[in-house]
């Protein structure tokens, strides 16, 4: 597990001091979490969890994070959505939405009898 929560850590450009904060510890007992030198009880894993928008399982790696499938365009997607901070996903998915109701309405002038797929 330590080696996921160091990964998490620094695909989101966060320090140790700044998770410490979020989860309401020392950084120095946060540091022991990362190096395997002791365990973070529940409510620091749900509390990481939230904090980084994933399950408690993929942080204490029993669930694979898979992008099988996924077109190289929605993996780069994926990618800037984990290292980015929460406000910038809100922003994203707001932007995103903006877009695709625009992009609907757009279409339904050019090809009225046609349906827009949802991807």
């Amino acid at each position: 597990m330590q080696l996921r929560l160091k990964e998490i850590r620094l695909k989101r450009k966060l320090t140790q001091k700044k998770l410490a904060e979020v989860i309401g510890c020392s950084t120095g007992a946060y540091s022991k979490y990362e190096v395997g030198d002791r365990e973070p009880p529940l409510d620091v894993l749900c509390k990481l969890a939230d904090y980084y928008d994933i399950s408690v399982d993929y942080l204490i790696g029993r669930e694979i994070s898979s992008m099988d499938g996924l077109s190289r365009s929605e993996i780069i997607l994926v990618e800037k959505y984990r290292q980015s901070d929460r406000l910038a996903w809100e922003s994203a998915l707001e932007i995103m939405d903006v877009l695709d109701k625009r992009y609907k309405a757009c279409y339904s002038r050019i090809a009225p009898n046609k349906k827009v797929k949802n991807k």
